[in-house]
C-alpha cells in the first residue's frame, strides 16, 4: 500500500469505530515497515494513542517522542 492508501484506510475505521482499536493500531504498525520517515504516519500515530480505548500498548509519552521526532 501507498502512505496514502494507509492514511485513508486507518481514518476510516477510525470513522467507522469512533475510536482506535488494536486492529487499527497493528495497520498503522504495518505502514511504519513500509514507510518508516513517514511524518503524516507519525502524527496520525500520536493521534490514534491519545484516542484509544483500549490498551495498545503505548503512552503519551510515546506520542511526545513522535511528535519531537518529526517536529521543525
Amino acid at each position: 500500500m501507498t502512505e496514502a492508501e494507509y492514511i485513508v484506510e486507518i481514518r476510516n475505521r477510525i470513522y467507522e469505530t469512533g475510536t482506535v482499536l488494536n486492529d487499527t493500531f497493528e495497520l498503522i504498525c504495518a505502514a511504519f515497515k513500509e514507510h518508516s520517515n513517514s511524518p503524516s504516519l507519525w502524527c496520525l500515530r500520536g493521534d490514534m494513542i491519545q484516542l484509544s480505548d483500549e490498551e495498545i500498548g503505548c503512552t503519551l509519552n510515546d506520542v511526545l517522542r513522535a511528535t519531537k521526532r518529526h517536529s521543525i
